[in-house]
């Protein structure tokens, strides 16, 4: 978490959303067997599919567009509403392309 710490807040100029990155980060995990760039054929889609799957259940990819349709101002919740969301678009990912 700490190493991802940096991109929250579309890395705090509300630029790509840092749940969206994590998520990418996730399914290249998932994925990558060897070097990243032999994998291009296999990741290049899939992460164009959940980059898709994305903004389709959150609105956008970028923080600036999201925070205000899903951020909170309570404080013990703030951000929570759009990880749930992307982890919804990251589980359409994995099950469409049957990574589990």
């Amino acid at each position: 978490m700490k190493m991802m710490a940096g991109f929250g807040g579309g890395m705090f100029i509300g630029s790509t959303c840092g749940a969206l990155v994590g998520s990418i980060a996730a399914l290249s995990k998932m994925v990558c067997k060897t070097k990243a760039h032999e994998m291009l054929p296999e990741l290049r889609p899939l992460i164009q599919k959940h980059t898709r799957n994305f903004k389709e259940l959150l609105g956008n990819l970028d923080c600036a567009h999201i925070k205000p349709l899903h951020h909170s101002t309570d404080p013990n919740i703030k951000c929570m509403n759009t990880c749930l969301l992307a982890a919804k678009a990251l589980e359409k990912t994995i099950e469409e392309e049957h990574l589990l």
